[in-house]
C-alpha cells in the first residue's frame, strides 16, 4: 500500500470538523499541514495546521471554510497531508466496506454566524 494518511475519526461539532488518524508507510517526523481542496474547483485550497505525534495526527478546520459562496448544492473536498515534500491523500481504507462513499454519510452542519 503506497504511504497515505489514515482518518480514524471525523468530530463535526461546534461550527469545527476535527479529524484524527494516522500517517502510514512513511516517517511523520517534521511539520505538516492539512490541505482540503474542493474538487469542483482545484485551485480552491484551503490549507490548516496539523498536529502530529508519532504516526498521529490531528487537525480542525471550521465548517464555514467549507461554505462556498457560488451557490453549488452538494460539495466534495479533497483532503492531504504535507510535510511540503510529500502530499499524502487522507482518506478511510483499512476496513472492508465495499461502496463506501455511498454508504456513510455524516451529519449536515451550518457554519456559525
Amino acid at each position: 500500500m503506497k504511504p497515505h494518511a489514515e482518518i480514524a475519526e471525523v468530530w463535526p461539532r461546534d461550527g469545527y470538523i476535527r479529524l484524527v488518524g494516522r500517517i502510514h508507510g512513511r516517517p511523520a517526523d517534521g511539520s505538516w499541514r492539512l490541505l482540503v481542496t474542493r474538487r469542483a474547483r482545484a485551485e480552491q485550497r484551503l490549507d490548516y495546521r496539523a498536529r502530529v505525534e508519532g504516526d498521529r495526527f490531528e487537525s480542525e478546520l471550521p465548517i464555514a471554510d467549507l461554505a462556498v459562496p457560488d451557490g453549488a448544492g452538494v460539495e466534495e473536498w479533497d483532503i492531504h497531508l504535507t510535510d511540503g515534500a510529500a502530499e499524502l491523500r487522507a482518506g478511510r481504507r483499512l476496513d472492508d466496506i465495499c461502496g463506501k462513499k455511498k454508504i456513510m454519510v455524516f451529519p449536515g452542519s451550518s457554519p456559525r454566524t
